[in-house]
């Protein structure tokens, strides 16, 4: 099976074969029951889902008995994306018949961008080189300075004074009259970078800063005297008083609660609790609940059990056992009333 060549996306391939008779290989004979659709192209081995899809067969070209013609063109999207670049493609024919016998054969096969070096890849190499400067890569490299040009511009004299010579259109000078500022030692460039001064100079302002932050210093140093000095009005004094407004309230006053949280207080809904031993460190709210629940819920005594309602008069809420010997009664801690 001929190899066909490796081709670009979307072109048509064009594989030619023969048809000779059995009994004598240098005849040519016609070939039947041909059609586009008993040609299949392979990809990679897998048969293609419609046979004959992208497929032109031409038999018998011209005058020329036993030479045929298969075109296929790789644009075809009967199949989406059957046709594909990096893959490889197989042709055969199917069921045909050459001198009254069935042939099925492969006839081709070739490959979509699949065999491409990165020499020859147009798209890679672009990547690679980028674009060009002048028309074109190869005008670029043509116009590349020769051997004498490059040594027609080499500095000759000791002191690397080049004199009348021009090097990529600049113009070379022997002498300078004016001295080339640095950008470090450049006003204008200084002034653009530090913007204008506050006072009468940048260093004026510099100054300025170096003044005020030795006087900062200054203050920290009284600061911190202060903190170890023994008068009124200083931070010693002020830490005695903080520790004696700590241990003996001086100086204190009353504090008073504005209306609005005092309204809300008493405003506070007492609840119907529920079921379970009050705990040992309830809540003031539910304390007060628990004294207003055994005032007005029902309550019931037996001669061995108290037993406090909740709202609806029928559920325990706490329990609380008695006992009498005659001598002492004993009321027990009350529990829930379950």
């Amino acid at each position: 099976m001929n190899y066909f060549g490796d081709f670009v996306d979307d072109a048509t391939v064009y594989i030619p074969f023969n048809t000779f008779d059995s009994n004598d290989p240098s005849a040519s004979v016609t070939i039947t029951n041909l059609a586009a659709s008993d040609v299949e192209v392979w990809k990679n081995g897998v048969v293609q889902t419609t046979p004959g899809a992208g497929v032109t067969l031409t038999l018998n070209i011209g005058t020329n008995n036993g030479s045929h013609l298969i075109a296929v063109d790789t644009s075809n999207t009967t199949d989406a994306g059957w046709f594909a670049t990096g893959n490889d493609y197989q042709v055969r024919i199917n069921g045909t018949t050459v001198d009254g016998a069935t042939i099925n054969a492969w006839v081709g096969s070739f490959s979509i961008q699949n065999r491409f070096m990165r020499g020859t890849d147009s798209a890679a190499l672009a990547s690679v080189l980028g674009a060009a400067v002048g028309a074109t890569i190869s005008a670029d490299i043509a116009d590349l300075p020769t051997v004498a040009e490059f040594e027609a511009r080499t500095i000759v004299s000791a002191d690397y004074v080049v004199v009348g010579d021009t090097i990529a259109g600049v113009t070379l000078v022997t002498t300078t009259t004016t001295n080339s500022d640095m950008v470090g030692t450049n006003s204008a460039a200084l002034a653009s970078v530090l913007g204008a001064a506050v006072g009468a100079s940048i260093s004026a302002d510099i100054a300025a800063v170096k003044a005020e932050t030795a006087s900062i210093q200054t203050e920290t140093t009284a600061l911190d005297t202060l903190t170890k000095a023994a008068g009124d009005g200083d931070l010693a004094a002020v830490l005695l008083d903080t520790a004696e407004i700590g241990t003996a309230g001086a100086g204190l006053t009353n504090i008073t609660i504005n209306a609005a949280s005092v309204t809300a207080v008493w405003a506070k809904a007492m609840s119907d609790l529920a079921q379970g031993a009050p705990s040992a460190t309830a809540s003031v709210l539910v304390a007060i609940n628990y004294i207003y629940e055994f005032l007005r819920n029902k309550t019931t005594t037996t001669a061995t059990l108290i037993t406090v309602m909740k709202d609806d008069g029928s559920t325990g809420l706490v329990k609380s056992t008695i006992s009498d010997d005659g001598t002492t009664f004993t009321k027990g801690e009350f529990i829930t009333g379950a």
